[in-house]
């Protein structure tokens, strides 16, 4: 497992490890519990996979917790919160025996690219619902995400652009490359057109909540009253859900106080509090330059 340095924005040196694509920090591998990254990796890509398996790809910080409550709740026929954190079902950090010991139907999540998840999804042909996010929100949220776990407290969100775009980094960056990321998944998509692969965007839940739990419903087979979707696009307002984990979820990510790290703002347009007009136009330039021939 190669394990090197990349630079923050101050030119300070940030260790991390990468296997198989995927860069985390350092001190990220301790969610692990002790297992190196290819042994991660390797377990998720070759799991078992059930019939009645379904699976949110996104990736962090792009609505995964949200889609995630709305699919449980769906999935029960009931609009209860699972007393269980999405972190439970998620491939990227819990062990096969974990995931092995979830009751059916699982409702499983994970920030992998495309390539990488279980090689089973195809055979078993099990619904997957893909979540995308504009990148200069999620940019945002994962460096407030990234301060709370792993990054030091005096690292501004201009030094850490750098690690997430693969600025002065030689293109290395945290996690995988947004861009790749969003275009692999668009391959993967043409590429296994017999799979029921749904899109959803991030900015669509805020705008048409109710509308996209009915979409979801549909998606899943479900033919539910409007009501029933109407109280779980409800119950699933972030607030609510912000809410429900502080009061009484089992989040191992809790703060001491019992607030939510998961949880911070779950705005869209937050990052025009946080980009300078310098970084932006970059940005926006590697948009550009990354994203053409993409839908």
């Amino acid at each position: 497992m190669p394990e090197y340095t990349m630079r923050d924005g101050r030119g300070k040196e940030v260790p991390v490890v990468e296997e198989d694509g995927i860069v985390y920090f350092k001190s990220q591998m301790i969610r692990l519990s002790g297992r190196s990254l290819r042994k991660q990796i390797d377990g998720v890509t070759n799991m078992t996979v059930r019939d009645d398996d379904i699976l949110i790809a996104a990736y962090p910080k792009a609505g995964t917790h949200w889609t995630w409550e709305i699919v449980t709740m769906l999935v029960k026929g009931q609009a209860d919160y699972e007393i269980k954190a999405k972190e439970s079902a998620m491939l990227d950090y819990r062990s096969v025996e974990e995931i092995e010991s979830i009751q059916s139907p699982r409702v499983l999540n994970t920030h992998y690219p495309s390539r990488l998840i279980p090689k089973g999804i195809i055979k078993k042909r099990c619904k997957i619902i893909h979540v995308q996010r504009n990148i200069k929100d999620v940019a945002v949220s994962y460096y407030h995400h990234c301060k709370e776990f792993y990054v030091p407290e005096d690292m501004t969100f201009s030094d850490f652009l750098p690690l997430m775009t693969g600025k002065d980094n030689k293109g290395k960056r945290i996690h995988y490359s947004w861009f790749d990321y969003v275009k692999e998944w668009e391959i993967y998509a043409r590429d296994h057109l017999e799979l029921d692969i749904l899109n959803l965007y991030y900015e669509d839940m805020h705008m048409d909540s109710v509308g996209e739990v009915k979409k979801l419903s549909r998606f899943l087979g479900y033919d539910y009253p409007d009501a029933f979707l109407e109280e779980v696009a409800d119950k699933c307002s972030f607030r609510k859900l912000q809410k429900a984990n502080t009061d009484f979820k089992q989040d191992p990510t809790k703060r001491e106080s019992g607030t939510s790290i998961m949880y911070r703002k779950g705005q869209v347009g937050d990052w025009k509090n946080w980009f300078t007009v310098a970084e932006n136009e970059y940005i926006d330039s590697l948009y550009r330059e990354r994203m053409t021939n993409t839908i």
